[in-house]
């Protein structure tokens, strides 16, 4: 049995006040990253979805890290 990790980051417009409210609005986005990742490379997801939002520099981003357990089976 192997243990990895899962980093999600959730990305939301800043109109909305949390993630929650975000998901309420079907306005909440995530992507699943692969760690190392530098905070400039983060820096830079969330500004390329803000544009794609078309709300540059109005965003917002959380980032959750779940263990994931793989079985070894063959």
């Amino acid at each position: 049995m192997t243990i990895q990790e899962k980093n999600t980051v959730f990305i939301f417009n800043a109109c909305h006040a949390d993630k929650a409210t975000a998901s309420s609005a079907n306005a909440l986005y995530s992507l699943e990253v692969e760690y190392p990742m530098t905070l400039n490379d983060l820096s830079l997801l969330c500004e390329s979805v803000a544009k794609a939002l078309d709300a540059p520099g109005c965003v917002k981003y959380e980032i959750t890290t779940e263990p994931v357990v793989e079985s070894d089976e063959d």
